[in-house]
């Protein structure tokens, strides 16, 4: 099967770390013999060009365009974006036709814009569109009428599937009237995230991991003002991986004693050094104030590495009590109580094969491939008998 796949996000040359999710869509479907062709267009660079890569089984297009007009998620101005991403959209679709040959599907990640633009050039070439939706703040775009709601129902009039990535996600979507078909979750590369770690560096310390921006969003002030407030018998240490631009701004949330001796803010790093810290943590927590679904801690799973997350609109959904504890966001004492909780028993009651096991039966690329397929045979045939399509 030929399957283009238009993400409105991407990683970069500038931006290398920026959605990595989206890699593991895209290794699925080329390591199950499909062609997969990519494009992405990418407003936010300094630089005008376009870059074709062609490697076996996967063919991608990047366009870099300045767009001098500052995004904003308001109708009458978003139209104009949406029109300039259509131009190219289609512009390089006809290039990848004339190189490569006409795909089988269109699968977009992210409603606004690519969803939106790939749906009509889908319906214009007669082919099938599905939708995956992965943006946090569509909540905000569809409950105002001046946002981009209309754009949304547009999208799912035409489309042949919207999926969100997490049941929260697809409760709120569909508790706000928009069309939403079912989940298509983010895959987890369970070959890569596993368990064959060296042993534990020092097995007398408590080792936490987080991953994300160093950020409010992320509630790395909550974690930290509940590190703050540990118990002092217990031998932690902290490790929080992500962009620490801000980290300054966040030192006024711990004491700094404890700052010098108990952290670690690695900044961003590599994926193999990812999958090492949290091979050797006893926890990963999410703090976050807001979720569409959360890759790394289910990484940290497929690491056998049991989860403390906030039910911030993602987690809770993915998750349940026997790999992970679950709490409200922003509430610094019951992150108190979650880690004293998983200090004391995470050994007798996380069992290590039971957190890769929950991951390998519902997000390994195999288990995600598997319901994908079925989203892309199932539009293929509503095409095939849909004589209006048009």
């Amino acid at each position: 099967m030929k399957i283009l796949v238009i993400p409105a996000w991407f990683p970069s040359n500038s931006k290398p770390h920026y959605v990595k999710w989206i890699i593991p869509h895209i290794k699925m479907l080329k390591d199950h013999g499909h062609d997969v062709f990519v494009i992405h267009i990418d407003f936010d660079t300094d630089c005008t060009q376009t870059q074709i890569e062609d490697e076996p089984g996967i063919r991608r297009v990047i366009v870099r365009e300045r767009h001098p007009q500052r995004l904003q998620r308001v109708g009458f101005v978003y139209r104009n974006h949406l029109r300039i991403f259509q131009k190219y959209l289609d512009h390089h679709y006809h290039e990848i036709v004339s190189r490569w040959g006409v795909p089988d599907i269109l699968h977009a990640h992210t409603s606004m814009p690519a969803g939106f633009c790939a749906a009509r050039l889908a319906r214009r070439i007669k082919k099938p569109v599905i939708v995956t939706e992965h943006f946090s703040g569509v909540h905000s775009d569809i409950k105002y009428p001046w946002r981009l709601k209309k754009y949304y129902r547009q999208t799912s009039e035409i489309a042949h599937g919207i999926y969100a990535v997490s049941p929260s996600l697809y409760s709120k979507m569909t508790g706000k009237k928009i069309h939403m078909d079912g989940c298509l979750p983010n895959p987890i590369d369970t070959d890569f995230f596993c368990r064959e770690a060296l042993a534990k560096q020092d097995k007398k310390v408590f080792n936490i991991v987080s991953i994300g921006n160093v950020s409010m969003r992320k509630g790395t002030d909550v974690l930290l003002q509940a590190l703050n407030n540990l118990d002092s018998e217990i031998p932690w240490f902290c490790t929080i991986i992500g962009d620490d631009t801000h980290l300054n701004y966040f030192r006024r949330f711990i004491r700094p004693e404890l700052l010098r001796s108990r952290f670690k803010f690695t900044g961003l790093v590599s994926q193999h050094m990812i999958r090492t810290y949290n091979q050797n943590a006893d926890v990963c927590v999410v703090a976050s104030r807001r979720e569409t679904a959360n890759v790394s801690m289910l990484e940290a799973l497929a690491c056998g590495t049991p989860v403390i997350a906030t039910r911030c609109g993602g987690p809770e959904s993915l998750l349940d009590d026997t790999v992970s504890l679950i709490i409200e966001p922003e509430d610094t004492q019951a992150l108190v109580q979650a880690l004293t909780s998983m200090y004391s028993s995470a050994a007798s009651k996380y069992n290590a094969d039971t957190n890769r096991k929950y991951v390998l039966d519902r997000y390994s690329i195999e288990a995600v491939y598997a319901k994908t397929l079925q989203v892309y045979q199932r539009a293929i045939e509503q095409v095939a008998e849909d004589d209006t399509y048009e």
